[in-house]
Formats: structure tokens, sequence, C-alpha cells
């Protein structure tokens, strides 16, 4: 038996604590991948594969001056990343756990908002015009997700493309 769970913690058993809270935190990250999901940034699929990993944690790296290192919340409105595969055989130690929560939740509301901005505003900019939705990726083109899929569309005004990859 594992001692972690023996005893009480503030006058509950610990095991019916650790379980409500993990049942906490599944809600609460079901919650920020329907966010993902409806902003486009995943599917269907990849929406049921991240929410039914209820021992899901992400994992960043400590730096040497103790910041984290993983997600970044990427600085344009287009070109949005659901998650980075952690590479490397490094042997910094990992940061704090819950830390690596809330800025993994924090990265993917961020990312869900901005994809979101995006699609509304190149679907916008292609009923007038000013932007031609394409088939593959081609060079200049801006990349948003849709569905959980990269679409891509030319932007042909040059103003317009300079607002949409600067909007932070």
């Amino acid at each position: 038996r594992n001692q972690l769970i023996e005893g009480t913690l503030n006058g509950k058993p610990r095991s019916e604590v650790y379980n409500a809270v993990l049942q906490d935190m599944n809600k609460m990250n079901r919650s920020v991948l329907t966010v993902a999901k409806d902003a486009g940034l995943i599917d269907e699929a990849g929406f049921e594969r991240f929410s039914n990993d209820i021992y899901y944690i992400p994992f960043y790296r400590s730096m040497e001056n103790e910041d984290l290192q993983g997600a970044q919340t990427a600085s344009s409105l287009t070109g949005q990343k659901f998650s980075k595969e952690l590479k490397g055989g490094n042997e910094r130690p990992f940061g704090d756990l819950m830390e690596n929560t809330l800025r993994n939740w924090s990265h993917i509301l961020s990312a869900a908002m901005k994809n979101q901005a995006s699609v509304a505003t190149l679907e916008a900019a292609e009923s007038i015009g000013a932007v031609d939705k394409l088939k593959e990726n081609e060079k200049g083109a801006v990349k948003v997700m849709e569905d959980g899929r990269p679409a891509y569309y030319r932007v042909n005004d040059p103003m317009l493309l300079d607002s949409i990859t600067s909007i932070g």
C-alpha cells in the first residue's frame, strides 16, 4: 500500500481528497481543451486524446536562472501551435508540475484566442477580396489552424499582411 494516501488531510481521508482534486483538474483541463477545439486549434480527435489522458502533466525544463523552458506564447497573431515536443536528453530538472500545468493552460488559451482572431480576420478579408485561401502552403502565405488542420492564406494587401503578422 502506498504511504502517500494513508491518513487524513483536513479531516478527510487523503485518497478522497486526492481523487477530488484529480477530478477538478481534469474538468479544468477539459474546459481549456474545449476552448482550443472551439477556436479551431485542435480537432475533435485531438480533444478526445488530450482530454481523456487524465494523468497528463506538461514537462518544462528549468533553466539555469530558474526560468522555465517550454511552450512560449508566440507573439504574432498567425502561426499558433498547440504544443511542442520536449526534445533532448537534457540534465536540467523539470519545473514545478503545478506551475507547468498553469503555464500550459495559459499557452493553449492564448494560442486559441490568437488563432480565432486570425481566422476571423482572414475570413472577413477574404469576403472583400483582400486575401485568397490556398489549397497548400506557399512562400509568403500565413498559416492558421481550422478544425485542427493548417490552413493557408495569401494576403494581397501588404499593409494588411503587416498588421496580421505583427498583432500580439
